[in-house]
C-alpha cells in the first residue's frame, strides 16, 4: 500500500488519478482549494475513510503550501507526489497581459517547485515525484504548436520542466525518481471535449507509467505512453 498525494484533486485528471490510486488500494491525499467542489472526493472518503484524505491549500500562496506541509508531516510519508494542479490562461499574441503570464507561471511552475520544497522531508527514500507537464513545453517540438494561443502556458510548463531536471539532479544521491510527464490531450475543462483521451484512460496510463519508472528515468520527460520527449 502506497501513500499518494495529488494536487488539483477535486476534478479532471487530478480526480481521475485519485480514483485510480484509490481503486488500487492505496492511501490517497487529495489537495484542493477549501472552496472547491469536493463531492467526488467525498464520495471516495465515504467508501473508506482511512484511505481517502482531503486537505486544502491555495497553491498561489507559499504560506498556504507550508501550512499544508505541516498537516502532512507527522501523519504521512509520501511514496508518490503528483503536482497536477495547473491553469491555462490563453491569450493570442497582440492580446497578451502581464496578469495571464503571472497566473500561468505562479500555478504551473512556482507552485510545484514550492510544493516539492515544502514536502521534501515527508517523501520516502524511494519516492516518485511527478510533474504534470505538457507536450507544448518541449522547445524542440515548439513548431507543432506555434500557432496556438498557448504562449504563456507553454513557457510556464517549460519552466516546470527546467525545475524538474534541476530537482532530479539535486535528489540524485537518493533513490527518489523525479520526472516530468505529459498526459496527452485529455477531456478535461482545460483540454475540452474534442480531446482524444478520457480522464479514465489517461489516469490509468499515467499510474501504470509511474509504476514502471526506475532510477534510470529520473530527470527525464515522458509522454503518457512512456516515450521520452525532448526538452
Amino acid at each position: 500500500m502506497k501513500t499518494v498525494l495529488v494536487t488539483g484533486a477535486n476534478r479532471g485528471l487530478g480526480l481521475g488519478l485519485c480514483q485510480q490510486y484509490f481503486s488500487l488500494g492505496d492511501v490517497v491525499i487529495g489537495v484542493c482549494r477549501a472552496n472547491a467542489e469536493q463531492a467526488d472526493l467525498l464520495a471516495l472518503k465515504t467508501q473508506e475513510e482511512d484511505r481517502m484524505h482531503i486537505l486544502h491549500a491555495d497553491l498561489c500562496s507559499q504560506a498556504s503550501i507550508e501550512q499544508l506541509a505541516e498537516c502532512v508531516q507527522g501523519q504521512f510519508k509520501i511514496d508518490v507526489l503528483i503536482n497536477n494542479a495547473g491553469v491555462s490562461a490563453n491569450e493570442a499574441f497582440g492580446e497578451w497581459t502581464q496578469t495571464a503570464f503571472m497566473d500561468n507561471f505562479l500555478v504551473n511552475s512556482v507552485a510545484p517547485s514550492l510544493m516539492c520544497q515544502a514536502l521534501h522531508d515527508t517523501l520516502t527514500s524511494q519516492a516518485r515525484v511527478i510533474q504534470l507537464s505538457s507536450g507544448v513545453a518541449s522547445i524542440a517540438q515548439s513548431d507543432k504548436f506555434a500557432q496556438a494561443p498557448l504562449d504563456a502556458y507553454a513557457m510556464s510548463k517549460a519552466a516546470l520542466n527546467m525545475f524538474t531536471r534541476r530537482f532530479a539532479l539535486q535528489c540524485q544521491a537518493s533513490k527518489q525518481i523525479v520526472c516530468a510527464l505529459s498526459p496527452g490531450w485529455v477531456q478535461t475543462d482545460m483540454g475540452g471535449q474534442d480531446a482524444t483521451s478520457t480522464v479514465q484512460d489517461a489516469s490509468r496510463k499515467i499510474v501504470t507509467l509511474i509504476e514502471r519508472l526506475t532510477i534510470a528515468d529520473t530527470g527525464h520527460f515522458f509522454d503518457e505512453n512512456g516515450a521520452q520527449l525532448p526538452w
